[in-house]
């Protein structure tokens, strides 16, 4: 069904979809870094960690090799203001860290909407409409609304199976799935509409609902295709890289006996991460700009009511 229902093809999209981005590299360029930078400051954080942990915290006298050195902060720290201090201090870092995530991840879509318009953008210019994250997030709220309130409903059901018979609770988690598939299609243009159409909040996922409507198993399609797409590629990087740590299974556990040559795998190690995060990270806003793309096409060819 999904094949036959098929009219727009997927190899056009994808080719569009990366047309747009290589026709514009610098400010693809820029919509990577802004999707970047949370991952190279949750990066810097963790070495920041490592480091004191490693060479700062051992020249205070704190060697957590030691068991009784944990028990012995544990006793320090063990009074109620250290506490309270600690958890409210630890709450404004995760806070600060998920608004400027958000306001990353945001300004990156918004250059993606930017470029599926063939607008000219710049770093500075995206980032004074930062503010715009507001209503961004309140649009992803109210379509969470969707899911959160089939899951309650499919959650009471499943209770109430339970309750009758024991097998029946699979009949509330068929019916769960099936309807978290039909939401997630129906709105899969919330955000599209929200940055074309200026369709906030519950009007944007009413627009995304209107739009699928009439072409609910082609929009299947084009997002299976892309999803197995997304992959295929997935798989190969993914049997890269246990190919390279197969090999590294080989080498002789002398060799690491050297710093230099543990520090030089640290390194390549870290590369690696930081490598496979940019990886997930471009595939994450191909699909973006491809749903951008399928999205447009709709727009251009709305569904002719019988």
């Amino acid at each position: 069904i999904i094949c036959t229902t098929m009219n727009t093809s997927f190899s056009s999209l994808a080719t569009r979809t990366w047309k747009l981005i290589s026709t514009q590299p610098k400010m693809s360029g820029i919509v990577f870094l802004y999707q970047f930078i949370p991952t190279l400051v949750f990066f810097a954080l963790a070495l920041c960690a490592i480091f004191c942990t490693a060479f700062v915290m051992p020249r205070m006298g704190i060697d957590f090799s030691n068991p009784n050195t944990l028990e012995a902060l544990i006793v320090r720290f063990a009074n109620p203001v250290s506490i309270v201090l600690g958890l409210v201090g630890w709450l404004i870092v995760i806070l600060a860290f998920l608004l400027f995530q958000l306001t990353c991840s945001y300004l990156a879509r918004l250059g993606l909407a930017h470029i599926a318009q063939k607008k000219k953008f710049n770093f500075s210019s995206l980032l004074r409409e930062w503010r715009g994250m507001w209503s961004w997030a309140g649009t992803g709220l109210a379509t969470s609304v969707y899911f959160i309130t089939t899951f309650i409903v499919t959650a009471v059901l499943a209770v109430v199976c339970i309750y009758i018979y024991d097998m029946l609770v699979i009949l509330p988690v068929i019916l769960w799935g099936a309807i978290f598939v039909f939401l997630g299609i129906s709105l899969a243009f919330t955000f599209p509409i929200y940055f074309f159409e200026s369709k906030r909040y519950f009007a944007a996922t009413e627009g995304s609902r209107k739009m699928v409507r009439g072409r609910w198993w082609k929009t299947l399609g084009n997002f299976v295709l892309l999803g197995l797409a997304i992959m295929l590629v997935s798989m190969i990087i993914f049997g890269l890289e246990s190919g390279a740590q197969y090999t590294l299974s080989f080498l002789p556990d002398s060799l690491f006996d050297s710093m230099f040559i543990t520090a030089i795998f640290a390194i390549g190690a870290f590369v690696s991460m930081i490598l496979q995060s940019a990886i997930n990270i471009i595939i994450q806003l191909f699909a973006i700009l491809y749903t951008f793309e399928l999205y447009r096409d709709y727009d251009k060819t709305p569904v002719t009511k019988k």
